[in-house]
């Protein structure tokens, strides 16, 4: 399906986009100082890597939920 590819890519390519980040931040310091600006506003202490990896947890944490809800469901 198109959506697992669009997360499949997104999980592949996110080491990179996470350097490619951390680069531009300290070569920009307009950048930097915006996304320091960011932490201090309504995502309270979330940095962009804190959301960036977001969607790769979404998965483990969705198989860690329906696991629960089986050995409660199903009790081997």
């Amino acid at each position: 399906s198109e959506l697992i590819n669009c997360y499949s890519e997104y999980c592949a390519n996110y080491e990179q986009a996470q350097r490619a980040i951390e680069r531009m931040q300290t070569d920009d310091d307009a950048l930097g100082e915006l996304l320091d600006a960011l932490c201090r506003g309504p995502c309270e202490q979330r940095n962009v890597f804190d959301l960036l990896i977001l969607p790769v947890q979404r998965l483990p944490r969705w198989k860690m939920f329906i696991d629960q809800i089986m050995r409660i469901v199903v009790p081997e």
